[in-house]
């Protein structure tokens, strides 16, 4: 696709996502999970391309992993990436398309930590409590979809499929009145700013 293709996809994507089935706003946020730390027209731009990937890298940074040459990766088809004004800053690559020759890391889910989950939904709480100029509603939500970040990307309630079930339905619940376009472009882009600084502090607390 091109620029102007990726656009319409988005701009489309953006309309109708208050009209999506519950399944498939779950495997949205799912998907914007691991991107989390991307800003948020990144995250869509990807998301038309390939909805499937999870580790994505440039040519040169793949290089590190792989023995495949330039020429390897010009014959696979590339996430490409654009600047507002539709020129193209970088085309990225998924881990699922490179033969890799070294391992890379990728986090794992940890355990349920009671203390740790309470610590991470009150950092989330302030953070998003000190935004100004936007609705009550808009924060609610920006918080659910905060700690739906933390806790998927983190793997909370993976040993309790109950505790899962109902964390999930209560993500659901809040995005029943989720807008649609510029104000739900800036309702994930306040979430994630607020979950992925703590998940990647959070993975390198655990793993040290």
């Amino acid at each position: 696709m091109n620029f102007i293709d990726v656009n319409q996809q988005i701009s489309n994507f953006l309309n109708h996502f208050p009209h999506l089935s519950e399944e498939e706003k779950l495997t949205f946020l799912h998907f914007n999970q691991f991107h989390q730390h991307r800003p948020i027209n990144e995250i869509l731009e990807i998301y038309v391309q390939n909805p499937d990937a999870r580790v994505l890298k440039t040519i040169g940074e793949w290089q590190h992993f792989s023995n495949e040459s330039f020429s390897d990766f010009h014959s696979k088809e590339g996430v490409k990436i654009w600047d507002n004004h539709g020129n193209l800053k970088e085309v990225l690559y998924d881990a699922s398309q490179v033969i890799l020759n070294t391992e890379i890391s990728i986090p794992s889910s940890i355990n349920d930590e009671p203390l740790l989950f309470i610590e991470l939904a009150s950092q989330v709480d302030k953070k998003i409590t000190e935004v100004q100029d936007i609705s009550k509603e808009q924060k609610s939500l920006a918080n659910h979809l905060a700690l739906y970040n933390l806790f998927d990307y983190l793997g909370f309630f993976l040993n309790n499929e109950a505790e899962y079930e109902h964390f999930i339905s209560i993500t659901l619940k809040s995005m029943k009145k989720i807008p649609s376009g510029e104000k739900l472009l800036s309702i994930f882009s306040l979430a994630n700013s607020c979950s992925s600084h703590l998940t990647q502090s959070t993975y390198s607390a655990s793993y040290k």
